[in-house]
């Protein structure tokens, strides 16, 4: 609805892309309306899948961008069991816009191998973001879910801080009333000791 017929922002990566004028002021306008509704004075909002800065930016130069990162093998796990992912990017490539023709050739010959292809989509999304960060330089700060799960009023006290927001005792009183939990296991506990060789090779992780 923001965006238009023109940019596919649920599935584009949209490097390289920039927004017009005149929908920027339609998005700014949507977006004014919507905090005044909230009585709120900053807009904060999550997306998953493609960091999407370049296109971000140009609608909102000054934004701040909290990524958070997670183990591989135990993110690659998660997507498995995610029904949105079951239906939409378990047999095939669902975000578009970065894949070469070798890239594209290998994904179809490995759409019967759901892990190997949901590694790959992950390595992909990991590997744009640095790019994106490298290349637009925005302000941003990198978070991973291991230190969030050991000490997350210690992280959520960082964002806040990177943000230029002050600390809200109801936001740190949410973690007293509700156990934050690791969820990662050991590699060997997602896949097979064969699937998780190929995942790496993927990966390159050594």
């Amino acid at each position: 609805y923001l965006t238009g017929d023109d940019i596919d922002f649920s599935r584009g990566f949209l490097l390289n892309k920039k927004e017009t004028n005149e929908r920027i002021s339609f998005i700014h306008d949507y977006f004014q309306k919507m905090i005044k509704y909230q009585n709120k004075k900053r807009l904060a909002f999550k997306i998953t899948g493609p960091p999407r800065m370049e296109y971000l930016l140009s609608i909102f130069p000054d934004a701040y961008f909290i990524i958070l990162k997670r183990k591989p093998i135990p993110t690659i796990s998660s997507f498995l069991k995610v029904n949105f992912w079951k239906k939409l990017g378990l047999n095939k490539l669902w975000w578009t816009g970065v894949y070469s023709d070798e890239e594209k050739n290998w994904a179809n010959e490995n759409k019967n191998n759901p892990e190997l292809l949901t590694a790959f989509q992950v390595k992909k999304l990991r590997e744009v973001t640095k790019l994106e960060c490298k290349k637009c330089k925005p302000n941003y700060i990198e978070l991973n879910y291991e230190d969030f799960v050991k000490k997350p009023k210690d992280e959520i006290i960082k964002i806040l801080d990177f943000v230029n927001l002050e600390v809200d005792v109801a936001c740190l009183d949410y973690l007293k009333e509700n156990q934050i939990y690791n969820r990662n296991k050991p590699d060997s506990e997602y896949f097979s000791e064969e699937e998780l060789a190929k995942i790496y090779k993927i990966l390159d992780v050594k």
